[in-house]
């Protein structure tokens, strides 16, 4: 979700537009390169810089993407709008709407509900369990929504616990909704772009990221545990609120999200059965349209205002200045040209060391920027670095997407973080503490699991 996070002004937005164009007027007329390579490399310095410093918000930025490519000749206005409608902005746009049905009817806070009772007021187990929940539902649902939802049930929980276990269990919460993100196309923006520059569907990804975001949760978990010492014996509130009896609304909502999230998984043998070459994920993202949207005996599960007030729309404008950009980047050979650059930086070091170096940019980047626009500006870069070294550019670009995701020592890095920030109980220094030490271990362990696999 593209959820604006306070984050510290050191300049004006007056002063940073100021900047923008200075840089893009340097780039298009004094460098030393070829007519498409300078327009494109001033396309993306602009927007790199645009999106970084938030001098606009990120969805006016990516409208600019298209505007600025077909003004300087780079795209036609027909293929520089083209991406706008790519397969993946509606496969998300399904995914918006499935998670406006459970969060609407309330079924994700009665999962987690459900799944916090189980822990039956062990500190350690409850706190898991919770932990557990966050990272299924942010499978599914915004992070931001997630932890939001969870997060009262969590104080719930832990009124009465000491300030120690209250600070175990939030960060632990922000953390798992940041890395479950991970294991789904729809979990978290950056996948959906990794997947786009992939061409990959929903059962591949999640043959790719899933096993790798289990690791990294189970990891993350120890080393909170590791810092924090709760004490075991400590017991948590149990989760009290009567939740309503379920309604057959409630049942037919669940029973498409199950029949969505199972057609997602048997995609390709349907694909098979039916004689499609071509992925169907999107097509079983919009069967969301009408399953909740079509009129019931009283009325449908989703109302258009539903959909209006609960779909991220500034999300999907962002994929479609993030898809022009790559597009603009590699007709231009713009692309090319940068990773050339970059490799004759690089190329010494070992391939261990440049993903190593890759993870650990995108991590730092993202403490300070957003991770759709950090992953937008660096796939279409480092996938071209990737296949003129000779590799499969899969590493580079799942290294990108993954490590968005794992921004935890600062309370702006993600909208999770600012969350349980926000609610008084975890102070800053505590979360950079510990939020610096996962850093350094899940960009090790990122790198090691990636290289793994190939």
């Amino acid at each position: 979700m593209l959820t604006d996070i306070p984050r510290p002004r050191l300049l004006s937005p007056l002063v940073k537009l100021s900047l923008a164009l200075l840089l893009f007027v340097v780039c298009l007329y004094g460098l030393p390169l070829t007519n498409e390579v300078r327009k494109g490399f001033a396309l993306f310095v602009v927007i790199a810089w645009l999106w970084i410093s938030e001098a606009l918000h990120l969805s006016i930025t990516a409208l600019l993407v298209p505007l600025l490519a077909s003004a300087l000749g780079l795209l036609e206005v027909e293929q520089a709008l083209a991406k706008f409608a790519h397969p993946i902005i509606f496969l998300f746009l399904g995914g918006f709407i499935m998670a406006a049905a459970l969060q609407k009817q309330g079924l994700d806070r009665r999962i987690a509900a459900v799944i916090a009772r189980a822990g039956k007021g062990h500190a350690l187990l409850s706190a898991v369990m919770l932990f557990f929940a966050t990272a299924i539902l942010s499978m599914w649902i915004s992070n931001t929504a997630t932890v939001a939802m969870i997060l009262p049930l969590a104080l719930g929980l832990t009124y009465a616990s000491t300030d120690t276990m209250r600070s175990f269990v939030l960060l632990g919460i922000a953390y798992s909704a940041s890395i479950g993100g991970i294991a789904t196309i729809v979990g978290s923006p950056p996948n959906a772009l990794a997947a786009a520059a992939l061409k990959i569907g929903f059962v591949q990804w999640m043959k790719l990221a899933l096993p790798i975001a289990i690791v990294l949760l189970l990891l993350c978990w120890v080393i909170l545990y590791l810092a924090f010492r709760p004490n075991d014996c400590e017991p948590l509130s149990e989760h009290k609120e009567q939740l309503p009896v379920m309604t057959w609304r409630d049942y037919y909502v669940l029973l498409g999200f199950i029949v969505i999230a199972a057609l997602w998984i048997m995609s390709r043998p349907l694909s098979t059965l039916m004689g499609i070459d071509k992925s169907i994920d999107t097509w079983v993202a919009l069967l969301a349209v009408p399953w909740f949207c079509l009129p019931l005996p009283v009325k449908p599960v989703l109302q258009w205002s539903d959909i209006q007030q609960r779909v991220d729309w500034g999300v999907l404008l962002l994929f479609g200045g993030g898809l022009t950009l790559s597009e603009v980047l590699k007709s231009s050979g713009t692309s090319e040209w940068m990773a050339d650059m970059l490799l004759a930086q690089v190329g010494g070091m070992s391939l261990m060391w440049i993903v190593f170096a890759v993870v650990a940019f995108v991590i730092l980047l993202t403490e300070l920027a957003s991770n759709t626009a950090t992953a937008a500006l660096l796939i279409p870069v480092f996938s071209t670095m990737a296949v003129v070294m000779g590799l499969d550019d899969k590493v580079l670009v799942l290294a990108i997407a993954m490590a968005a995701s794992c921004a935890f020592m600062l309370p702006v890095a993600t909208p999770p973080n600012a969350i349980v920030y926000g609610s008084g109980y975890v102070s800053s220094s505590v979360m950079m503490q510990v939020g610096l030490i996962l850093n350094i271990v899940l960009s090790v362990t990122l790198t090691m699991l990636l290289l793994s696999r190939y």
